[in-house]
């Protein structure tokens, strides 16, 4: 088993190197000190590719959300620890998001370590007490999505044309005109929007598109 740390702080690596070799004498180890230098390794694609990564989220350069978006997209079988001090509820979310196998606080001790990584080799997760409450966060969230998921499969391509202009803020005349539609057709159309999305009004038209990735907030 290839094991690989991520972390700049070089007293820490060692530490955690002791710990992986007295419970994990088989295993290979690799320490890196930058996200950069761990994707560089990576990318190589050798002998030496991890099987699992400890690593921190504040590295100079590369961070540990960049490392782990890039990770995650192209080696989705491997498997993730984070380590970090961050206890903030927004990193935790952004990397249980990312679907990270495990997430502890640097405060946690050794036992919690290996539990850890005991876990996640038998293809388990682990979270500690304040990450798991994140994770709570991304089940319920992914739930919501999946109980709305099924209006928007609902929606007519001519319906998200409507709705993307809709978010534009476009008038019916204008919509009619881009479309070639009468006012009469977009106002209808406007009104099985409502229904289908379950919303009242216009601003509840464009939380529905934007939620489900029909239009970019950067264009709104």
């Amino acid at each position: 088993m290839n094991i690989f740390i991520a972390d700049d702080h070089a007293i820490y690596r060692r530490g955690l190197r002791t710990l992986i070799q007295e419970n994990h004498p088989e295993a290979r180890i690799v320490e890196v000190s930058t996200g950069q230098e761990l994707l560089d390794l990576v990318k190589k694609r050798n002998s030496t590719n991890p099987d699992l990564i400890i690593m921190d989220l504040e590295m100079p350069g590369v961070d540990g959300i960049q490392v782990t978006t890039f990770l995650r997209d192209r080696m989705p079988d491997l498997k993730i620890i984070i380590l970090t001090m961050h206890e903030d509820k927004w990193f935790m979310d952004q990397m249980v998001g990312l679907g990270v196998h495990g997430y502890l606080l640097k405060g946690d001790d050794e036992h919690q370590i290996e539990e850890a990584i005991q876990a996640v080799r038998k293809g388990k997760t682990y979270f500690c007490n304040q990450a798991s409450e994140a994770l709570q966060r991304e089940v319920m969230r992914s739930k919501r999505f999946r109980r709305n998921f099924h209006r928007f499969r609902q929606l007519s391509e001519r319906e998200i044309e409507v709705l993307k202009r809709i978010c534009q803020e476009r008038t019916n005349k204008e919509i009619a005109e881009e479309l070639s539609l009468s006012v009469r057709t977009v106002d209808n159309h406007r009104n099985k929007l409502l229904e289908k999305c379950e919303v009242k009004n216009t601003a509840g038209l464009v939380m529905f598109a934007i939620r489900h990735g029909l239009v970019d907030t950067a264009d709104l």
